[in-house]
């Protein structure tokens, strides 16, 4: 099954170059297709089950390096370009035929999740079923805690808290089975962001307390500067202004440590904010400034002249 048509028409040329690159990848498993040659007769069963396996192994190591891109891709902002890679990854998939169905399921899994942040949310929901379908079949725990958060995460959008609280402790009674590192520090996330929805502040600086020290633990700095920044706004929204400036100036140093400008700009222009609202102009114009040579440099045109715009806005200092 293909979950997004496409045409040669609305991909830009690079894109067209990485597809074709990545069949080209996998060309090499079509050679199972083709009548065996003298050499393929001549090899004993053993052998050409080690083939086999060789030849599978390289599709699935190209599959899960088009999910870390796809999961690049989204990080970075770019729905088109993880659109695209995930349209890729299936058509290779339905092209191989069986034995890829877990790879296949994560990949609709990261479509449900694109179509969610878009507000498609009958898409999501489809996407959603599709692999959780796929999961159960197989079995994979970890692919059915992933889906019950990513359903969780669309009913908070949704503004229906109790069905989303359903999902979440679906996924929290399989999580004891796992033996995942990152996944908790997830879960602790998505309920502190359903607790913030619910302006349940503590419940949620809890949370987001737990899920920074999961993350840091796991090793996993772009979750963890994602999450401080989270814990800063519900710092500030219980009136802890400086906790807020620290939890915002530790993620500014993990995004800068992982070269993250997108994350480095973001922590920048809060820091700008919480300068301006000191009626510090001077520092909240000299962040500005850095947030929008930012964004001049990841080419996000719009983002840069909003804020020129708000450094043309403030007060000039006396």
């Amino acid at each position: 099954m293909t979950f997004f048509t496409t045409s040669c028409a609305v991909y830009p040329k690079r894109v067209l170059l990485s597809m074709l690159f990545l069949i080209l990848l996998g060309c090499g498993v079509d050679e199972a297709q083709e009548p065996a040659s003298e050499t393929d007769r001549s090899l004993s069963p053993r052998q050409q089950a080690n083939i086999e396996r060789e030849k599978l192994a390289s599709v699935e190591s190209q599959l899960e390096q088009i999910e870390r891109d796809v999961l690049a891709a989204v990080r970075a902002g770019d729905r088109i370009r993880a659109k695209q890679l995930i349209d890729v990854g299936l058509r290779i998939v339905e092209e191989r035929g069986p034995g890829f169905e877990l790879n296949q399921a994560r990949l609709i899994l990261a479509a449900g999740n694109i179509e969610r942040e878009a507000g498609n949310e009958i898409e999501a929901r489809r996407h959603f079923d599709d692999a959780m379908a796929i999961f159960h079949v197989h079995k994979d725990k970890k692919g059915r805690v992933e889906t019950y958060i990513a359903l969780g995460q669309l009913e908070t959008r949704r503004g229906d808290y109790v069905a989303a609280s359903r999902q979440f402790a679906a996924a929290e009674a399989l999580m004891p089975e796992l033996a995942d590192r990152r996944l908790p520090g997830v879960f602790n996330l998505n309920i502190g962001r359903l607790a913030s929805r619910q302006l349940k502040r503590e419940q949620a600086y809890k949370h987001y307390v737990e899920a920074i020290r999961i993350f840091s633990n796991s090793k996993d700095k772009q979750d963890m500067a994602e999450t401080l920044l989270l814990l800063a706004s519900e710092e500030d929204a219980m009136g802890r202004t400086r906790a807020s400036k620290r939890s915002i100036e530790k993620a500014l140093r993990v995004f800068r440590n992982i070269e993250d400008m997108d994350g480095e700009a973001r922590s920048l222009h809060r820091l700008a904010v919480l300068a301006e609202r000191d009626k510090n102009y001077g520092r909240a114009k000299k962040l500005l400034l850095k947030v929008h040579d930012l964004y001049d440099k990841l080419d996000r045109k719009t983002a840069a002249t909003r804020v020129m715009r708000h450094i043309n806005a403030l007060p000039v200092e006396k």
